[in-house]
Protein backbone atom coordinates (compact mmCIF):
# COMPACT_ATOMS: atom_id res chain seq x y z
CA UNK A 1 0.00 0.00 0.00
CA UNK A 2 1.44 3.33 -1.13
CA UNK A 3 1.37 6.43 1.63
CA UNK A 4 -0.74 9.03 0.50
CA UNK A 5 0.29 11.96 2.79
CA UNK A 6 2.59 14.43 1.70
CA UNK A 7 5.99 14.68 2.21
CA UNK A 8 7.47 16.39 4.80
CA UNK A 9 9.31 19.64 4.75
CA UNK A 10 13.03 18.89 5.34
CA UNK A 11 15.55 21.80 6.34
CA UNK A 12 17.68 22.54 3.59
CA UNK A 13 21.64 23.32 5.07
CA UNK A 14 23.02 25.06 2.03
CA UNK A 15 23.31 29.02 2.43
CA UNK A 16 21.54 30.35 0.03
CA UNK A 17 19.57 33.23 -1.43
CA UNK A 18 15.23 32.91 -1.96
CA UNK A 19 14.20 34.60 -4.45
CA UNK A 20 10.64 35.35 -4.42
CA UNK A 21 8.22 36.49 -7.74
CA UNK A 22 10.83 37.17 -9.87
CA UNK A 23 11.39 36.18 -13.42
CA UNK A 24 13.04 32.67 -14.18
CA UNK A 25 15.77 34.80 -16.44
CA UNK A 26 16.71 37.07 -13.60
CA UNK A 27 16.87 34.34 -11.20
CA UNK A 28 19.29 32.80 -13.56
CA UNK A 29 21.19 36.18 -13.88
CA UNK A 30 20.99 36.48 -10.37
CA UNK A 31 22.48 32.88 -9.82
CA UNK A 32 25.56 32.98 -12.23
CA UNK A 33 26.45 36.36 -10.38
CA UNK A 34 26.24 34.99 -6.72
CA UNK A 35 28.12 31.77 -7.22
CA UNK A 36 28.38 29.86 -5.56
CA UNK A 37 25.68 30.50 -3.38
CA UNK A 38 22.31 28.94 -4.85
CA UNK A 39 19.36 30.91 -5.64
CA UNK A 40 15.68 29.09 -4.55
CA UNK A 41 13.30 30.55 -6.35
CA UNK A 42 9.34 30.82 -4.82
CA UNK A 43 6.61 31.88 -7.02
CA UNK A 44 4.15 32.94 -4.50
CA UNK A 45 3.78 33.16 -1.14
CA UNK A 46 2.96 30.08 -0.08
CA UNK A 47 5.81 28.63 -1.43
CA UNK A 48 8.23 30.99 -0.20
CA UNK A 49 6.68 30.16 3.76
CA UNK A 50 7.61 27.18 2.89
CA UNK A 51 11.01 27.63 1.59
CA UNK A 52 11.46 29.57 4.34
CA UNK A 53 11.04 27.47 6.85
CA UNK A 54 12.75 24.45 5.33
CA UNK A 55 15.42 26.32 3.39
CA UNK A 56 16.44 29.05 6.25
CA UNK A 57 18.03 31.15 3.43
CA UNK A 58 20.87 33.84 4.43
CA UNK A 59 19.06 36.57 2.43
CA UNK A 60 15.33 36.83 1.27
CA UNK A 61 14.73 38.82 -2.21
CA UNK A 62 11.28 39.61 -3.17
CA UNK A 63 9.86 41.62 -6.13
CA UNK A 64 7.71 44.90 -5.20
CA UNK A 65 4.94 43.26 -7.28
CA UNK A 66 4.16 41.15 -4.60
CA UNK A 67 2.53 43.63 -2.95
CA UNK A 68 3.18 45.57 0.48
CA UNK A 69 0.94 42.94 2.44
CA UNK A 70 2.77 40.21 1.09
CA UNK A 71 6.41 41.91 1.73
CA UNK A 72 5.32 42.30 5.58
CA UNK A 73 4.43 39.06 5.62
CA UNK A 74 8.01 38.04 4.02
CA UNK A 75 10.19 40.09 5.87
CA UNK A 76 8.65 39.37 9.39
CA UNK A 77 9.60 35.31 8.32
CA UNK A 78 12.50 36.07 7.35
CA UNK A 79 13.67 37.80 10.77
CA UNK A 80 12.14 34.93 12.65
CA UNK A 81 14.50 32.67 10.67
CA UNK A 82 17.71 35.71 10.99
CA UNK A 83 17.24 35.96 7.38
CA UNK A 84 18.40 39.24 5.73
CA UNK A 85 15.51 40.68 3.41
CA UNK A 86 14.91 43.12 0.48
CA UNK A 87 12.55 44.31 -2.11
CA UNK A 88 14.41 43.67 -5.33
CA UNK A 89 13.80 47.14 -6.95
CA UNK A 90 14.98 48.77 -4.01
CA UNK A 91 18.55 47.19 -4.48
CA UNK A 92 18.59 49.19 -7.79
CA UNK A 93 19.11 47.67 -11.78
CA UNK A 94 20.63 44.17 -11.94
CA UNK A 95 24.60 44.62 -11.65
CA UNK A 96 23.45 47.10 -8.74
CA UNK A 97 20.89 44.37 -6.77
CA UNK A 98 23.68 41.61 -7.32
CA UNK A 99 26.17 43.90 -5.73
CA UNK A 100 23.81 44.52 -2.89
CA UNK A 101 22.99 41.05 -2.33
CA UNK A 102 26.35 40.04 -1.58
CA UNK A 103 27.01 42.80 1.17
CA UNK A 104 23.60 41.03 2.33
CA UNK A 105 24.95 37.40 2.33
CA UNK A 106 28.18 38.64 3.70
CA UNK A 107 26.20 40.98 6.46
CA UNK A 108 24.08 37.17 7.33
CA UNK A 109 27.38 35.36 7.46
CA UNK A 110 28.50 37.62 9.98
CA UNK A 111 25.71 37.59 11.84
CA UNK A 112 25.24 33.99 11.88
CA UNK A 113 29.66 33.12 12.66
CA UNK A 114 29.43 35.71 15.49
CA UNK A 115 32.41 37.86 13.03
CA UNK A 116 31.44 41.34 13.39
CA UNK A 117 34.15 42.61 11.48
CA UNK A 118 32.74 40.71 8.17
CA UNK A 119 29.14 42.91 9.34
CA UNK A 120 30.13 46.00 8.24
CA UNK A 121 30.94 45.62 4.81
Amino acid sequence: MRDSSPPTQKRIDIPNILVVGLAADVSAQIERRISPFPVVRAADLTEATGLIAAAQPLVVVVTSARGDEEIAILRDLARTVVSEFAVFEELGPLDAACVGMERLLMRAEARRTGDPQRNDR
